[in-house]
């Protein structure tokens, strides 16, 4: 009887562990929503900074980054073997079928990653190289500042706890590592530009990358990052919808910022570039503050 007595103890304890584990994890789970959920509303402030440079950790496993290495070597050759050798046949015949200017075979593959930034970690998310010709350049140049693309839920179907994952709200980031831009302007000026002339584009800022491949954090260089949109259809709707608006920044009806009508005289057209308001003035002026955010990152 005293043993049947224990033994009811025990198990009652048990489930008593349970029911707290469980409630412990439900918990966590909610606390979290607003930086990893479905619905989190996306946190510019926070992701986008435009202040400051941010720093992002992706740690990925050994035998993971092996199989990123060999899955690009199998499509674009060994790293390192330089920029001015031709393309084999074997090379140009996996290309068949496929956009004239795309120059590797196919899309990279995914592994997971863990992504760490300002306090928060991600947990096995979709990690992988992205590009077309910087990705193939630098990989020829042999240098370790790969172009790549984060999906926060790209593996759910591996890892069904990350379905529905963001990061502070954004399901897809992109980073460019400006391998065809020493001056690490054009992507993010020409962006900030459209941006505040009221044309959709996407959110840019500039971010420290730090890879750990299983040996510890290193440093990447500095990359920009892009909220990356994967509905195209969405995306030419809104093109479409904003043509008249992308005309009259181009041309810059009288009244508008960036200038004056195009079939205007030369002193309008001069005074639509040059003038205290004009497009040239606002790129210099843009560069400038850009400059001045990454001369102030540690």
């Amino acid at each position: 009887m005293a043993r049947h007595r224990l033994g009811g103890a025990v198990w009652l304890a048990a489930m008593g562990a349970v029911v707290v584990l469980l409630a412990g994890a439900g918990a966590a789970r909610s606390d979290n929503q607003d930086t990893h959920g479905r619905d989190a509303v996306p946190d510019y402030a926070r992701v986008f900074n435009q202040d400051q440079v941010g720093r992002l950790d992706v740690r990925i496993g050994t035998s993971d980054w092996q199989a990123v290495l060999a899955d690009m070597q199998n499509m674009a050759g060994p790293s390192g073997f330089g920029l001015n050798v031709p393309f084999s046949n074997d090379q140009f015949a996996a290309c068949a079928g496929r956009d004239e200017v795309e120059l590797l075979p196919r899309t990279p593959i995914y592994v997971p990653a863990d992504i760490s930034f300002d306090g928060e970690t991600f947990r096995r998310v979709g990690y992988r190289l992205k590009g077309n010709s910087t990705l193939l350049l630098t990989w020829r140049r042999g240098s370790e500042k790969l172009p790549f693309r984060l999906n926060f839920d790209g593996l759910e179907a591996r890892f069904p706890e990350t379905k529905d994952q963001t990061f502070f709200g954004f399901p897809n980031l992109s980073f460019t590592n400006n391998g065809l831009d020493n001056t690490y302007l054009r992507g993010k000026v020409v962006t900030d530009l459209f941006r505040d002339a009221g044309v959709p584009s996407a959110a840019t800022a500039f971010m420290r990358a730090f890879l750990d491949r299983g040996t510890g954090p290193s440093y990447q260089g500095l990359f920009t990052m892009l909220a990356t949109v994967f509905e195209p259809g969405r995306v030419i709707a809104t093109l479409r919808s904003e043509q008249a608006r992308i005309a009259r920044f181009v041309v810059g009806p009288e009244g508008e910022p960036f200038g004056r009508n195009l079939a205007g005289s030369a002193a309008q057209f001069d005074a639509a570039l040059f003038g205290p308001n004009g497009l040239i003035g606002y790129v210099n002026n843009r560069a400038a503050a850009v400059r001045q955010v990454l001369r102030d990152t540690p």
